[in-house]
């Protein structure tokens, strides 16, 4: 049986699952599981805390989608949202960076000038250590093939640390831009009053 090689898109939603903390989530989700069963076992089905229970798990469980757990009424925005034909990497980023806020009966898009002020710096500051390091190697007294692999290694933890970087800041910017304006005019067409939720951090991470 042939090992399949993962794809660059796979590598690219394995490292960007990692930076946002999806893992987190997941266990998350893990834990309320037991807590479900739990309540299932003690006070059955038809209780309040068990309706409780299976409401926080069911925003978990949606959430997972778009990395970040999300208000249901966010929620609600995001999957009308994917189904207007909205990109899904678009609505993650609005997510994954808290930048969809609820007012009144509708879901606005946060749109801070310090966003895209933080953007080239983040930027200059990892292709400034990146070029740095690399001067550093090519310039020591030692064999041009570990100059080459030490160059190479030093490329690939830039990178994944950009990786990480961007999901913060140059992409979460270009979502905004792209798909802000979008995601606010397919909340304000659900019309709809949020609906009460037992107290749960939804937001926490």
């Amino acid at each position: 049986m042939k090992k399949r090689i993962p794809t660059a898109a796979a590598v690219l939603a394995a490292v960007d699952r990692f930076w946002s903390g999806v893992w987190w989530l997941a266990l998350r989700q893990w834990w309320q599981e037991r807590k479900l069963a739990t309540a299932l076992e003690e006070t059955g089905e038809q209780s309040l805390i068990t309706r409780r229970v299976t409401e926080q798990y069911r925003v978990l469980e949606r959430s997972k989608r778009f990395l970040r757990a999300s208000p249901p009424l966010v929620l609600e925005a995001l999957e009308a949202g994917q189904r207007a034909g909205i990109p899904v990497d678009d609505l993650q980023m609005l997510a994954l960076n808290r930048d969809l806020r609820v007012v009144g009966n509708t879901v606005k898009v946060r749109r801070n000038w310090w966003g895209k002020l933080l953007t080239p710096l983040a930027a200059a500051v990892v292709v400034l250590n990146w070029a740095r390091l690399s001067a550093l190697v090519m310039l020591a007294s030692a064999p041009v093939w570990a100059k080459l692999a030490s160059l190479l290694v030093i490329t690939l933890l830039f990178w994944w640390f950009w990786r990480g970087f961007a999901l913060y800041t140059t992409r979460a910017n270009a979502a905004i831009k792209r798909s802000g304006a979008a995601v606010e005019a397919v909340a304000s067409s659900l019309g709809r009053v949020p609906a009460k939720v037992h107290a749960a951090d939804f937001q926490r991470t």
